[in-house]
């Protein structure tokens, strides 16, 4: 039925414009009055645009109010659930009997048939149709398919295929072979609808890898053998559900890789690539290149071998610390409230492995009286890991952050006003004219000399932290060129032309700098002749999304991760009283730690701050989201102080980790497409809270199940063991033994 519609015929010329504006204006009125919905049954006009073709001479007007009073016209427009029809086809109607019913209490119009059998192997299909033009009711019928196949428990190699169909059907399919599916006669298709694409130069030594994957149903399977634009092993998708990455994840994992999950193109990208280096078996392999030792450098350690022999990475003494082979001296002849005394929060730093590797740095180059550069994007550990190891070595530290605006003044001193009457509360002039008068009545200058962060340093025995130093103009910064000479040396000639060198340099003193690089928004260009001066030079890469969980794991947990040094593994110092440990206590934490730490690393990659590809999300906007540690914490800090206001029984840990992406991530997006992007994301990453509720739920589920064969095993073998006819312990009592 065509619905309430006008088709204008001879009225389409534009000499009729204004009589058949006043038609349509008369028409929505009648229809407005009879209490028809404009938003579910609007009038439609029809018109042939082409002048060519000859037309009716009259107009002609549909109007079915009949059948739109007994209900029968169905609509035709809007996101409403009783627009179109759910066919639901299946093998065993009596599992899917739930479904429906949870289908009919939305709304929905919905037919059961028979799935015929020569269609049963093509697996689990959707064909949305007009669905598609209803996003709201879209989400809902996938919400429900999503709840009836975790609760059928089905095989791992069956996915949901998705079809987009006639977009102007008003039935959409769904084919659900449930029992072919259990009796394994279904091939694996969890590939279905995807392109696959291997990238690997060398991709020789994956055939089994590859094997294993051709019976995944992937709609198109390429190699390609082109060298890729990525140091990092990788798999990158789009519209791809995380469970049918996570099984390429772990596929690749038996083959003894791990590789990056990275989520760059928007939902309806159906490919599947696969970023690869050669094979570890491969002869290849052995030719070590750039890429592969920066690679080996930075990426996130890989879990030590179960014989592996794990050292401290940090070893404390009364007077020293140790980094793996390279020890310095504690400073003893620093009072303990020293105000320029940084202290360690050792509950809240994480050494994982590009922190170590820095840490590592900066204990060479503080034996080798080298100055240091820290180069990197914001919150890769540059100057935390400064401050951590001079509270180690109780080491004072002067810091000063850089701008613009800062000057050689701020760097090595400048006259100011004597301190004398300064403080005088009557105002500029009372206290100008005071110091008039003191330098008339005692022929003293009203100005004294202030050092600056440098000269106080140098003396005082110091580290010197200069951040953000590529903010501050390049002429400014030269002045420090002898301070960063083997020997420094600080001539005064804005003083009185005083130098300060040799002995007058104290010798713990030391300089360090950090900077974001060139690209950030208003950093300037260092000339190479100053960088060069620091021979500690080092670029602090992002962390990855193995050093993120790593992090969350020692937050929550207080475990540090083992990583690789040399030819060793090394561990930080574990934390007993971790700041989140109240976390701990939730069955699906540690999951859902798995999963943000994927999800931050997938928000990173399509904001284009450190992903492959280019950016995402914020296009538009010259100043775009940057996504770093911090906002981690921020997740974590949320979901702590809600349970500690609410209490445990009233807090809903699943509803607290949407909240908190909601506030940290989406929030921080004015456009309505991003904020989706960002909602993908975090359902793709199993992070919406009914996917973490089913989690939680399964985990429950699962250790009790294991507890329960764990007492059955404890029963049974004292049965066995008592060898005199005494009373066995009951299961009750196993069970409190075993909690």
């Amino acid at each position: 039925m065509a619905g309430f519609q006008l088709d204008l015929g001879a009225l389409r010329s534009p000499e009729f414009v204004p009589a058949r504006l006043a038609l349509e204006q008369s028409i929505s009125y009648l229809m407005q009055q009879a209490g028809i919905d404009p938003a579910r049954h609007p009038l439609k006009v029809q018109s042939n645009q082409d002048m060519s073709v000859p037309v009716p001479a009259k107009a002609v007007l549909h109007l079915p109010i009949a059948a739109w009073k007994a209900g029968t016209l169905k609509p035709y427009a809007g996101d409403y659930p009783d627009r179109f029809t759910i066919d639901v086809r299946s093998d065993d109607p009596s599992a899917t009997s739930i479904f429906i019913q949870n289908l009919l209490s939305q709304g929905f119009t919905v037919s059961d048939s028979v799935l015929p059998t020569y269609e049963v192997r093509e697996g689990f299909l959707v064909n949305w149709a007009i669905a598609e033009a209803c996003p709201r009711q879209k989400q809902a019928i996938a919400n429900a398919l999503r709840d009836f196949m975790l609760d059928c428990k089905l095989p791992l190699t069956q996915r949901l295929h998705e079809e987009v169909g006639d977009i102007e059907q008003t039935s959409l399919r769904i084919d659900l072979p449930v029992n072919a599916a259990r009796d394994g006669v279904l091939p694996d298709r969890r590939g279905a609808g995807f392109d696959f694409k291997l990238i690997s130069e060398d991709s020789d030594g994956w055939d089994n890898f590859l094997v294993n994957v051709r019976t995944w149903g992937f709609s198109k399977f390429e190699v390609d053998r082109s060298k890729s634009d990525s140091i990092h092993p990788a798999i990158r998708y789009g519209g791809a559900p995380k469970v049918l990455v996570e099984d390429l994840a772990e596929l690749l994992r038996t083959e003894g890789l791990d590789v990056l999950l990275n989520k760059c193109w928007n939902d309806r990208d159906n490919d599947v690539w696969i970023v690869l280096p050669p094979h570890p078996s491969h002869p290849k392999q052995t030719q070590e290149t750039p890429a592969t030792k920066l690679s080996a450098e930075v990426s996130a350690a890989l879990v030590p071998p179960e014989n592996a022999m794990i050292t401290d990475l940090i070893q404390v003494s009364t007077s020293t610390v140790s980094l793996g082979e390279y020890t310095l001296n504690r400073r003893n002849d620093v009072l303990e409230n020293d105000p320029l005394l940084p202290v360690a929060d050792h509950a809240a730093y994480c050494l994982d492995a590009p922190t170590a590797q820095t840490l590592k740095h900066l204990a060479i180059s503080m034996q080798l009286r080298q100055p240091v550069l820290l180069e990197g994007a914001t919150s890769t550990s540059k100057t935390s890991s400064i401050l951590y190891l001079a509270a180690m070595l109780r080491q004072p530290v002067i810091q000063l952050n850089l701008n613009g605006q800062s000057d050689t003044g701020e760097l090595v001193g400048r006259f100011g006003p004597n301190a004398t009457e300064v403080t005088e509360p009557n105002g500029l002039n009372r206290i100008w004219q005071a110091l008039l008068h003191l330098f008339a009545r005692e022929k003293k200058s009203p100005w004294q000399w202030i050092d600056g962060v440098v000269t106080r340093a140098m003396q005082q025995g110091a580290w010197l932290i200069l951040d953000e130093v590529n903010l501050a103009e390049p002429q400014v910064l030269e002045r420090l060129n002898p301070v960063l000479e083997r020997n420094p040396r600080l001539l005064l000639s804005e003083r009185d032309g005083r130098l300060i060198a040799g002995e007058q340099v104290h010798p713990e003193f030391r300089v360090f700098a950090t900077m974001n690089p060139a690209e950030y928004s208003g950093r300037s260009v260092l000339s190479p002749a100053w960088r060069n001066r620091f021979g500690g030079y080092r670029y602090c890469f992002a962390p990855t999304e193995r050093d993120y969980l790593h992090m969350l794991e020692f937050l929550v947990y207080g475990e540090q991760p083992a990583v690789p040094q040399g030819d060793g593994w090394v561990r930080g110092p574990v934390c007993a009283d971790p700041h989140y440990a109240t976390l701990a206590v939730f069955a699906q934490t540690r999951p859902v730690l798995v999963a943000l730490a994927r999800f931050h690393v997938s928000i990173i990659g399509i904001s284009g701050s450190e992903g492959d590809g280019a950016a995402k999300l914020a296009v538009r906007r010259k100043e775009r989201p940057v996504f770093t540690r911090r906002d981690l914490f921020n997740v974590l800090d949320f979901l702590h102080e809600r349970l500690l206001a609410l209490g445990r029984e009233k807090f809903s840990f699943e509803l607290a980790v949407d909240e908190a992406i909601a506030l940290y991530y989406v929030n921080r997006l004015d456009s309505a497409t991003d904020r989706s992007t960002v909602r993908s994301l975090q359902e793709a990453n199993g992070l919406t809270a009914i996917q973490i509720h089913l989690m939680g739920a399964r985990l429950i589920e699962e250790q009790a199940s294991q507890r329960k064969a764990l007492i059955t095993r404890l029963h049974a073998v004292l049965q066995q063991g008592l060898a005199v006819q005494t009373t066995a312990p009951t299961e009750g009592a196993l069970e409190m033994a075993v909690t």
